[in-house]
């Protein structure tokens, strides 16, 4: 591969003009001809494959790097600057990226200024980095992995909406270096492009699906021009504030304002992909990130609905230790299902209670509005006198009139899954949820079926009723 073109003019360099040597100016020049892939690292094939590389000038004196000119700024200047001599860095409109590592490590920078000319931020360009502050422009819409990681910025203000480019690291080859295909774009590999930063400001509209890349913030401002969001109390809802959306990853005693209606998982749960980087190591495989400091969780009544993705394995989190504080009080069979999913509350006692209203009928967990939250299957229990009983029925299990709806996994992990064969459903029931009688494995007949309007997705999967035949559980 040839590299690009480099012609350098170095603040100690000479000229020699008839026999005597003469000082040149402290003038680095970078011209690129033509694009290519310099160092692995370097400039990124599928951020700047199609880019107009330009010709861009470095000018070095007293501390203030200057780069100026059009194209991509790269790292070639430090051939010949002393990087721990550089204490600003400013940026003159045209540049249109920041490559890869240009301007990562500078341990004495102070202060970076970028135009807003610039589009595109490489991997680990400002990684490294320890200022009071950063501004990236909000038309910058590319970010590579890490672009600003390993850091300690005390406020960054950034764009809320953005591509990030990622390395696979099964890719890389014994150098270190990417193979063909190991550079990826968009996914769900999450992993901060932020520093540690006590206060992240947006200054473009904000836009969830790239939240997980924020969590390292200790505190969050939106776009004062944001047309669908609001922050509420450093937690981000709905414009309306009737839906809870994010919640910084600093939080430890989470509590959620009077009037929102709706929670979702991922507003604390941020993402859950094939690898997560923390510092410059990659953790292991299948890791969540999320709210790892928080203790509590407290729900007002106004709270209707829960929203989670029956997609993600939320058994990751058997381990999480934030606690769920829900007032007395009816509360709907959505709400605790949801909760229920994605925390460690699959134990009998915690839905028994009467304190949510919810009934306890032949081992069956029923919340007020009429959903069925859980079977516990046939088993047996000494009462107070040491006499043996049993919850449940053996074989057949009919339903009261009461229940309305089956909820995700209500039969799922259930004592005694083998004996259950019979279900006899009331004529009532409107809806049997995605996954429902996961793990009643003997189960052959269920009476009425016919007469429910919805039967989701999977209803009876890993029963001798399961129809779609899937390849893997989801638990």
């Amino acid at each position: 591969m040839k590299k690009s073109a480099l012609v350098f003019a170095m603040s100690l360099a000479f000229l020699i003009i008839g026999g005597t040597v003469v000082p040149n100016s402290n003038t680095v020049y970078a011209e690129q001809k033509e694009m290519k892939i310099v160092e692995p690292y370097e400039v990124c094939d599928l951020m700047y494959k199609n880019a107009n590389p330009g010709k861009v000038e470095y000018t070095f004196s007293d501390g203030v790097l200057t780069v100026s000119g059009t194209g991509i700024a790269t790292k070639s200047y430090r051939e010949v600057v002393n990087v721990d001599d550089i204490e600003q860095v400013v940026i003159n409109e045209g540049i249109t990226a920041i490559a890869d590592y240009a301007f990562g490590d500078l341990k004495n920078l102070k202060e970076i200024i970028i135009p807003n000319s610039v589009e595109k931020i490489g991997m680990k360009s400002l990684a490294g980095l320890k200022m009071d502050y950063i501004v990236i422009p909000p038309w910058v819409k590319e970010f590579g992995y890490n672009a600003m990681s390993g850091g300690d910025i005390k406020k960054v203000v950034m764009p809320g909406d953005f591509t990030c480019h990622y390395v696979d690291p099964k890719m890389l080859d014994f150098e270190g270096c990417p193979m063909k295909g190991a550079i990826k774009e968009g996914s769900k590999q999450y992993y901060s492009i932020l520093p540690r930063t006590d206060h992240l400001i947006l200054n473009s509209d904000f836009n969830p699906k790239v939240m997980a890349f924020f969590h390292k913030a200790k505190k969050i401002s939106l776009s004062k021009n944001d047309k669908k969001y609001k922050v509420f109390n450093n937690l981000i809802y709905t414009k309306n504030g009737k839906k809870l959306v994010m919640v910084p990853a600093s939080t430890k005693h989470l509590k959620i304002r009077n009037g929102c209606k709706v929670i979702s998982a991922d507003a604390f749960l941020y993402g859950y992909g094939l690898y997560n980087l923390r510092g410059d190591e990659w953790d292991c495989e299948g890791n969540y990130i999320y709210c790892s400091k928080l203790r509590t969780i407290t729900i007002p009544h106004s709270v209707k609905k829960f929203e989670w993705d029956k997609n993600v394995d939320y058994s990751e989190l058997e381990n999480a230790e934030f606690k769920w504080k829900l007032k007395s009080g009816k509360w709907r069979g959505n709400v605790l299902v949801g909760i229920r999913t994605i925390s460690n509350l699959e134990d009998t006692g915690y839905f028994l209670t009467e304190k949510y209203n919810v009934k306890n009928y032949n081992n069956m967990s029923i919340s007020y509005d009429g959903v069925l939250l859980k079977y516990y299957g046939y088993s047996a229990y000494e009462d107070r006198n040491g006499k043996t009983r049993y919850y449940g029925s053996k074989n057949t299990l009919r339903l009261p009139k009461s229940v309305k709806e089956i909820a995700y996994h209500a039969f799922f992990d259930m004592d005694n899954p083998q004996v259950l064969k019979k279900v006899i459903l009331p004529k009532t029931i409107k809806k049997i949820d995605d996954y429902a009688f996961t793990g009643a494995y003997k189960l052959k007949k269920v009476k009425n079926l016919s007469k429910v309007k919805h039967v989701g997705k999977n209803a009876f999967y890993y029963t001798p009723l399961d129809k779609e035949k899937e390849t893997e559980i989801n638990y």
